[in-house]
């Protein structure tokens, strides 16, 4: 069940993505591309809280803090 649940997120979090950035590099208006945003924001923070499970050596991990590092930058994007 775990494997579908990460799989799932990880599809949604890479087409929230791809929207995203394709969104960008065709000239959306971003007002548009504000719900893809958020959506990868969240998945990415899912994603993280899944690959995570209960312990936190994932984080003291070079993985982990690469994650956290990824979803701090697209946390800073409407901003």
């Amino acid at each position: 069940m775990s494997r579908a649940i990460n799989i799932t997120l990880r599809t949604a979090h890479v087409a929230a993505m791809g929207i995203l950035l394709g969104g960008h590099a065709f000239d959306v208006p971003a007002a548009r591309l504000v719900s893809s945003l958020w959506l990868c924001i969240a998945t990415g923070i899912a994603l993280a809280v899944s690959e995570a499970g209960l312990g936190l050596l994932w984080f003291h991990q070079v993985r982990g803090l690469m994650t956290m590092g990824k979803v701090l930058l697209i946390c800073v994007v409407p901003f």
